[in-house]
């Protein structure tokens, strides 16, 4: 449950900073957004 928590808001987190900063800031943002769910299925395997 937490990682699907965890998961839906790192998503929200993402669309909010994009629309905020702009597309500019896309490629940064994805990249953390990737490392982001990385960990979480390193702590928390499917």
């Amino acid at each position: 449950v937490d990682g699907q928590i965890h998961k839906k808001t790192a998503a929200n987190g993402v669309r909010v900073i994009s629309s905020h900063v702009g597309a500019g800031a896309e490629s940064i943002i994805s990249v953390e957004f990737l490392d982001t769910v990385r960990v979480s299925c390193l702590i928390m395997p499917r």
